[in-house]
């Protein structure tokens, strides 16, 4: 039996704890704005770099942030006449894409999921091939050809490959088990007996350890939850000492420890955990949303962090679920002081401030700051913050009212002022982010569902 790692939730929420004196004041009015009707559209002095309306014929695989390949190309996932693709462009003028990944990669094989290394510039890709599931690299930066690192015997149509450090990944897989030999049978069969098919066999979970370089096969390891977690959907914490899994109980996660190959169930009493958002500093904490069992509804959601040495949870701010972590133990999230469960239910219309609370967990301390738009607990609670640890700053785009139709609004903060602005609008569709490792760029998929497209933006001075 796998130890069990006991939590506890504490009653302080940081969103709510503070009075309303020492937040931010309201933003000052300000003349309804000209909102282009394209995708995307910088504001004014901002330096847009490169952008790009996605061809039709290459579809995007799902709502995944644009990917650096370094700090001069970015990448997207998608589908290229059916095939599995990943596209880069030169960030600096996004034209002539080329292919990084694609079937012709890894010789014909069928890619089951693909990982960049957090620098960019290799990426990991999981390929069934006949009876073997493959792993295969890539350097992004150049033209040289894919190479086998490792080779699992088994058939395989389920996988999941995420990096733990410069040379090592892992790699969870459904694998197909054989099935068993048919029982021996009487040639004489009596009229009217029913032919019982044999049942298929359960496909089994594994987690492989591969360690780049090194001719020998992938590391096993045996883990007693292995049997009630999917393994492909592991969320390796950046040190790759720990992972978080989602059991196949509903409301049920549990912690991997590595070093130790064994499984904890991260108790949650009273509370149902939803989304994994980030962890934090030396994969001793991380964040992730939640609702109370008793009122599992959105307007309960919250933002809550677990702590791996006191096996306990904290709510952070409620309704809420984007947050990031900026530094120091530090955390932000966005909402507003006024959305509440009784007022969604009672107007799910309402526009409410958007505002920015800046959060230390260790000394209780909160700091709201207003955005100076609004927008519906839809859009406040789909919304996401991504964070650039090089430069120290924050990004988040939002849907706001006008009164010529709502538009997407693409905002920077900094992370020690507390303060930023608009970077770029958007009427046709929603946003996704990511910046450079650097910090120097800001890729922006805009236009999404039905005009994708991409741009670059130059990181604020």
């Amino acid at each position: 039996m796998a130890a069990t790692a006991a939590a506890q939730i504490t009653g302080n929420n940081y969103w709510e704890a503070i009075p309303p004196e020492v937040a931010g004041g309201p933003a000052k009015p300000a003349p309804p704005p000209i909102i282009p009707n394209v995708p995307f559209a910088p504001v004014r002095n901002v330096p847009v770099l490169a952008k790009l309306k996605i061809d039709k014929d290459f579809k995007l695989l799902g709502p995944y942030a644009p990917l650096w390949l370094g700090t001069k190309s970015v990448a997207l996932l998608g589908t290229r006449r059916g095939q599995v693709t990943l596209l880069a462009w030169d960030s600096e003028r996004l034209v002539s894409p080329r292919v990084v990944v694609d079937p012709s990669t890894i010789h014909g094989g069928a890619i089951l999921d693909m990982a960049m290394s957090r620098d960019g510039k290799r990426v990991a890709i999981a390929a069934a091939a006949g009876d073997n599931l493959q792993v295969w690299l890539r350097d992004t930066q150049s033209d040289a050809q894919a190479s086998i690192v490792a080779t699992i015997d088994g058939r395989c149509d389920k996988a999941g490959i995420a990096w733990l450090d410069a040379n090592t990944v892992a790699v969870g897989a459904q694998m197909e088990q054989s099935a068993p030999p048919p029982p021996a049978q009487s040639p004489i069969i009596m009229p009217g007996q029913p032919q019982q098919p044999a049942a298929a066999p359960q496909p089994s979970n594994n987690l492989y350890i591969a360690q780049l370089g090194q001719q020998k096969s992938p590391a096993r390891i045996d883990l007693e939850c292995l049997g009630h977690v999917d393994p492909t959907t592991l969320t390796w914490s950046p040190e790759g000492s720990h992972a978080v899994a989602v059991s196949e109980e509903q409301g049920k996660w549990m912690l991997i420890d590595r070093a130790k190959a064994t499984c904890a169930e991260i108790k949650l009493p009273n509370i149902v955990p939803a989304k994994f958002i980030d962890w934090g500093d030396k994969a001793q904490r991380f964040l992730f949303t939640a609702t109370p069992a008793r009122f599992p509804d959105p307007g309960h959601v919250g933002v809550m962090e677990y702590s791996l040495a006191a096996h306990k949870a904290r709510l952070i701010a409620s309704p809420a679920t984007a947050a990031a972590y900026v530094g120091g133990g530090r955390i932000v999230a966005l909402g507003s002081q006024r959305l509440n469960a009784a007022a969604m239910a009672a107007n799910p219309d309402a526009l409410f401030p958007a505002q920015i609370a800046w959060v230390d967990p260790g000394q209780s301390e909160l700091n709201i700051v207003p955005t100076g738009f609004a927008s519906s607990a839809t859009e406040l609670l789909h919304a996401h913050l991504v964070y650039s640890a090089a430069k120290g700053l924050l990004a988040t785009a939002f849907q706001t009212p006008n009164p010529k139709g709502e538009f997407s609004v693409l905002m920077w903060i900094s992370a020690v002022a507390h303060s930023g602005g608009v970077l770029g609008t958007g009427k046709m569709g929603t946003m996704l982010l990511s910046w450079s490792p650097d910090g120097s760029r800001l890729a922006v998929l805009a236009g999404l569902p039905d005009h994708p497209t991409l741009a670059i933006v130059a990181a604020p001075q």
